[in-house]
């Protein structure tokens, strides 16, 4: 075999193989954190929350999920519900009172529906902004 052949197919086996390991990395981080995955999750970046963390791991896993994100930017809140392979998540951004359902099945950007944007109701903005003042004194008193 000529080394050219023979250099590309080692890049490719290496972009394989990198690419395999981000899946199986991201698809761990989602089984890591599954527990504490119930109910409302802030997203933030520093540090980083359980609902960054599971928005990366489905961003890694979904290209659709990844093409939200980078056209719409990280919500600030996020409730994902899975069952059986099937993935439902609303992303809250309340400063553009806006909410989205991504919908999914078994990680295919194929089989992923996003719904929206629909109004946040007052309450929840409420519940929103309580929320972040909490975090954010933690985050203060912990400095």
């Amino acid at each position: 075999m000529h080394p050219f052949f023979k250099n590309l197919l080692l890049i490719l086996a290496t972009c394989l193989t990198l690419t395999s390991c981000q899946v199986s990395k991201d698809a761990f981080e989602l089984g890591a954190t599954q527990a504490n995955s119930n109910g409302l999750m802030s997203v933030r970046a520093t540090p980083p929350s359980i609902g960054y963390r599971r928005l990366e791991a489905y961003s890694g896993l979904n290209s659709a999920i990844k093409g939200f994100v980078q056209t719409k930017g990280y919500p600030d809140f996020i409730i994902e519900q899975r069952k059986l392979g099937k993935m439902a998540m609303v992303c809250f951004y309340p400063k553009k009172n806006q909410a989205y359902m991504i919908q999914a099945l078994l990680n295919l950007p194929e089989e992923t529906q996003v719904l929206g944007p629909e109004p946040i109701g007052e309450k929840d903005k409420r519940l929103f902004k309580a929320i972040r003042e909490v975090e954010n004194a933690a985050l203060a008193y912990g400095q």
